[in-house]
């Protein structure tokens, strides 16, 4: 007799679909024709993708009771119709028969009697994540494989993670060094171990958007996210929409996370829930649109980086990569391809070099190594020809992200391949590579900052500068025995126009739209900040800036809760670094990286727009810059900025740190 482990699930069971097909029932698959018909669709998933006609199968059950087994799991062969077959473990996906922490398993059946003696099978215990049913093998278990072929009887069993298994735990992720993101390594562990493990445990509703909702969502992406991620073509976007439930709810996603709407009450997460299922079911038979919507995850980021997870923008990067290397979306069509003839060309560029940008910009935010080698590539880079129409200035700055994005890709190789970022010689050929980038724009994509106010704004290319000034603060941060890294001249600059590009987008309303990336250039500019704001001749200048990045992290963490950590570090560090002795600050301009005269970099060049009317941090550096010889040019190349001992202490740190507590809290 074959013993029966009892099953402990408290979830209500799920039915059995009422429609199927009949070539999924003959095969024994899973058919989601059900979940498609409520969709308007008429064929099931399976048949699409093998191009099988998908005939409905008459049920011949009618009303008869059905034995239940309420408290047994039958064996495999006996589950074939009721319960998943096991994925892909490389990819994980969720199970939407979780429900609040619970599984819920239907036999409609009884099971045939096992032929095998004193074998166990599968227990499903509750679980609060999405994990792959993981195998509990004794220390004389065969190989997995044993699991579907027969052979010996031995004691195994089969278990979804539960939460106390080592795999359903979060685990602490490299951060590296050259994007100092481990300098908010304490937020990072806080807000993983308060976050509320139960909330991804929702069943879900596969209903799609409203036409009303689909078109405002249509509407918020063209106006907020074109420009950097040029993925889908309006002329065909309706169409495309009406064809694929996974793109409908990646675009939902994106519009209801960017600018809600006031009239549904389907939150952000309920599309990411519904179109993450969808992806990792396979229910969209085009690699093309799949990687259209898991493009527009983008703007989902729940969790901070530091957490090991399959929610984060480089998860998705990383797998949009490998599907678009896996269909050749790297590789330029020859003109002789059998597939070039109904190929956009323009399309799959675009998709490309999206993915290519992020994966970049992660690389040095997160310290993440490089997926993409451009060596392996031959497809062209984005061309205004590659645009729906040339003539849309969103098109030019895209085309211009991607090139800023490949020298910050390079940067975060420079700085990961050492086991020490101090011990780095300064990247010249890199500085001078981003000096020729912000030198060569178009006029009408130059920072217009050169007045107290500005008259020209334009978010797209406000947004385009703040990668590049936040990689230009890596350049010249510098770690230090401190609680803060040195800071010099130039990312002092860099920081106090990061601080004005806020402040001009803070002045016009909200900041929802912005990549969640941004959180951590706030959280960078804020470095710089405080070493300024130890300066007497620069605190009061540091301090206004200081208090625009604080407005802008509460900001953005109403739509990027993890720009909260970037608040709490900066409380932190400003009550350690207030306490903090400077034994280590005088350099020689020989060891400094802003140095004009050791290197050939005149940091000066990155700011061809900035002037005195810039901002106040910049009046101070700029005029002493011209006009005193005791801050003249080897001053400001040579001298880090916390040398506070040559300006005198700071006395009035506790009156300005309580006027910040009054602003932060």
């Amino acid at each position: 007799m074959s013993t029966w482990i009892e099953q402990r699930v408290n979830a209500p069971k799920r039915k059995r679909a009422g429609l199927v097909c009949v070539v999924c029932h003959e095969r024994k698959i899973k058919c989601d024709l059900q979940v498609r018909d409520g969709a308007g669709y008429r064929s099931c998933s399976n048949c699409v993708t093998n191009g099988q006609e998908c005939r409905l199968r008459a049920s011949k059950r009618g009303n008869r009771g059905r034995q239940q087994l309420p408290e047994q799991v039958p064996p495999p062969e006996a589950q074939s119709q009721s319960v998943d077959e096991p994925e892909n473990p490389l990819c994980t996906p969720p199970r939407s028969t979780t429900t609040h922490g619970t599984v819920s398993l239907d036999y409609s059946q009884a099971p045939a009697a096992p032929d095998r003696a004193s074998e166990s099978y599968a227990t499903f215990p509750r679980t609060n994540n999405y994990q792959f049913p993981t195998l509990a093998l004794n220390s004389d278990e065969p190989h997995i494989a044993s699991h579907f072929v027969e052979g010996p009887a031995t004691n195994r069993s089969w278990s979804v993670s539960s939460p106390n298994s080592s795999r359903n735990k979060a685990s602490d992720t490299y951060l590296g060094e050259s994007g100092f993101l481990q300098v908010y390594t304490q937020e990072h562990r806080d807000y993983t171990t308060g976050q509320d493990s139960d909330r991804r445990g929702q069943s879900l509703n596969l209903d799609l958007p409203s036409p009303d909702l689909l078109q405002s969502f249509t509407e918020t992406y063209f106006k907020y996210c074109y420009s950097f991620c040029p993925i889908l073509d309006r002329e065909t976007l309706a169409v495309d929409l009406e064809r694929s439930p996974l793109l409908s709810n990646a675009l939902a996603l994106a519009g209801s996370q960017i600018q809600p709407p006031r009239i549904s009450p389907t939150k952000p997460a309920t599309y990411y829930s519904r179109a993450k299922q969808m992806f990792y079911n396979d229910e969209e038979p085009d690699p093309t649109t799949s990687l259209q919507a898991i493009s527009l995850f983008y703007w989902w980021s729940p969790r901070p980086s530091s957490q090991a997870q399959r929610d984060a923008a480089w998860w998705w990067s990383a797998l949009g990569i490998r599907q678009a290397q896996q269909i050749g979306i790297h590789r330029e069509l020859k003109a002789g391809h059998p597939s070039s003839a109904g190929v956009d060309r323009g399309l799959r560029r675009r998709i490309w070099w999206t993915l290519f940008a992020r994966e970049r910009l992660t690389a040095i935010c997160q310290s993440r190594p490089c997926l993409i080698d451009p060596e392996d590539c031959n497809i062209p880079q984005p061309t205004l020809d590659d645009f729906p129409d040339p003539t849309n200035p969103k098109a030019e700055v895209f085309i211009y992200w991607v090139r800023l994005c490949a020298i910050i890709g390079r940067v975060a190789k420079y700085r990961s391949r050492v086991p020490d970022v101090a011990s780095l010689a300064f990247p010249a050929h890199l500085a001078n590579e981003l000096i020729e980038w912000v030198q060569t724009l178009p006029q009408h994509l130059k920072l217009p900052i050169e007045a107290n106010s500005t008259t020209n704004f334009n978010r797209d290319v406000h947004q385009l500068h703040l990668p590049y000034l936040a990689v230009i603060i890596i350049l010249h941060l510098s770690p230090s025995p401190q609680p803060l890294p040195r800071a010099y001249a130039a990312a002092v600059m860099a920081a106090s126009c990061v601080a004005r590009i806020f402040k001009d987008y803070l002045s016009r309303g909200g900041i929802r739209f912005l990549m969640p990336v941004c959180g951590w250039i706030c959280g960078i500019a804020t470095l710089a900040l405080l070493r300024a704001s130890r300066l007497e001749q620069l605190t009061r200048h540091a301090e206004e800036d200081i208090k625009i990045l604080v407005i802008a992290l509460k900001e953005l963490r109403v739509s990027y809760p993890v720009a909260d950590m970037f608040l709490q570090g900066f409380e932190r560090l400003r009550n350690e670094s207030a306490s903090a002795v400077d034994d280590d600050d005088f350099y020689t301009s020989a060891s400094d990286p802003a140095s004009s005269i050791g290197n050939g970099v005149d940091w000066l060049q990155y700011f061809p727009q900035m002037t005195t009317r810039t901002s106040g941090l910049a009046s101070v550096l700029l005029a002493k810059h011209n006009e005193e010889p005791f801050l003249d040019e080897a001053w400001l190349g040579s001298m880090p900025l916390q040398l506070e001992d040559v300006f005198g202490s700071f006395e009035n740190f506790p009156d300005l740190y309580q006027t910040m507590q009054g602003v932060s809290g």
